[in-house]
Parts: structure tokens; sequence; C-alpha cells
């Protein structure tokens, strides 16, 4: 049985841009959308795109009853529970991380608590849930909380964006598009990507803006877009080398 059979119920824990609820709708699904979020932009974004998503406030006092209602109010549907860990002090990047102790990756044991008690009451549950990669003891935890090992899903191959994540998914078996490569990271981890890149770097950018880094196959991988809160100033200095052409240098500047 496909997804398109079931009525789909989302319920978007750190609810942020709303992604599952997006990406639904751009396959022309139809969704009913229950969001956990507490940061004001969001919950603008939600108010303005999103206006019949039912917000459920913050994750930490959301109650088993408030889930029993909603899969007793949509009998029969498949509820996908899905979020991303909203701080990443467990990331492998950062030497200053503090692992899982900290408050906000700490949030997964909710999560997961409420996944459980879904699992417990419907049969027709699928979850995804997404953090950054991390040390092998934070990434056990993560696992024994959700009970299954991670994917590394990385936006490079879906766009040209290196952003590497780390996703726990299970429940309702799920079947990858064809064409989906997998290979072993070092770490052990299994990652995925598609076949070819279907996105080309010119349909992401403004007109007359070129990349700094274009390689002779016309590939490029953007680094992260931009922090939610503004700076009076460059986060850091360009990198001068002989990638960095003097257009792209005079741009970062004018740009501040």
């Amino acid at each position: 049985m496909t997804v398109a059979s079931y009525q789909v119920v989302v319920i978007e824990l750190f609810g942020g841009l709303m992604p599952a609820t997006a990406a639904l709708r751009k396959l022309n699904l139809s969704t009913i959308t229950y969001f956990s979020e507490i940061a004001n932009d969001p919950l603008e974004i939600a108010a303005k795109h999103w206006p019949e998503a039912i917000p459920l406030g913050d994750i930490r006092f959301l109650t088993k009853d408030v889930l029993q209602g909603i899969v007793q109010q949509h009998t029969g549907a498949l509820f996908w529970l899905t979020g991303g860990m909203p701080r990443m002090d467990d990331s492998s990047f950062d030497p200053s991380s503090k692992g899982i102790a900290d408050e906000c990756i700490g949030l997964r044991r909710p999560a997961a608590d409420l996944l459980a008690f879904l699992q417990s009451i419907s049969s027709n549950v699928a979850f995804t849930f997404e953090c950054n990669r991390m040390e092998p003891n934070d990434r056990q935890t993560f696992s024994d909380a959700f009970k299954v090992k991670p994917i590394e899903i990385n936006n490079r191959g879906f766009a040209p964006l290196s952003r590497p994540r780390w996703w726990w998914i299970g429940g309702k078996p799920l079947k990858w598009p064809l064409g989906t490569q997998k290979h072993i990271m070092k770490s052990g981890v299994t990652a995925l990507r598609p076949e070819e890149d279907p996105v080309h770097w010119r349909e992401c950018v403004l007109p007359g803006f070129i990349p700094c880094s274009v390689d002779e196959g016309q590939r490029v991988l953007f680094s992260c877009l931009t922090p939610r809160i503004a700076q009076d100033g460059p986060a850091c200095q360009a990198e001068e080398s002989n990638n960095v052409s003097q257009e792209a240098l005079t741009r970062w500047a004018a740009d501040h």
C-alpha cells in the first residue's frame, strides 16, 4: 500500500519551516498537519503559509492525551512523526561540543517517548528524526532512544549544498527511489544519495551570480546559507585563494 492510499497526518516536532508538510504538498498529497514549535519566526511562517496547521505548543508539555485525541480523530490515517533537534551541541564538527547532555539535544527523550506512545496506539506510524553527525557514544544514545540505526542523507546530490545530516527512520516500511545509491562510511553509518544530481546550481542562484568554486564538470557545493539573526558585518574573512575570483571578493565586501 502506498502513502497516497492513506490520509496522511503529519506531526512535526520542532516544526521550523514545516518541511514535511511542504514536501508532501509539493507531491500533491493532501495532509493534515499538527506541529510543535515555540520560536517566533517559525510560528509566523506557519501562520502565513500553513494557516490550517494546528499548533501543539512546546514539546515538553505535549501530553499523551493530545496524541491519543489526534489518533482517535483520524482513524485509519498514516501518522508521520518527524522533527530535527533544534541545537546541535552533539556535532562532531564542533570541538567545544557538550554532547547530548545539552538541554536541547536532551529533547530527543520526550520525542522518543511520544513516538513510543504513538506506536502503541496506532500501527500506521512512520517516523523520521534528524540531527548532525555525532560521536559514537552520542549516536548510540540516539539509536537506543529511537530503536533504529541512523542513515546519512546529504543535500549534496539533491541540491548544490553540502549539509550532511543523520536520520533515524522507521515505523511503516518504506522504499527508496530507484537509483538510490548506498555506501558505508568510515563511521559505519550508511549514506544514501541519488544516482544523478537532479538540480543544477544555476537553478539556485539569482541571475548574474556565479559560485566561486565551479569545477570543470560544472559542479559546486555551497556551504550552509545564512544565520537567522543578521549581523553588522561578515562573520569571517573571505578566503583569499586561487579558488576565489576578485568579483566574488568584491561582492563579499559590498554585501557586508
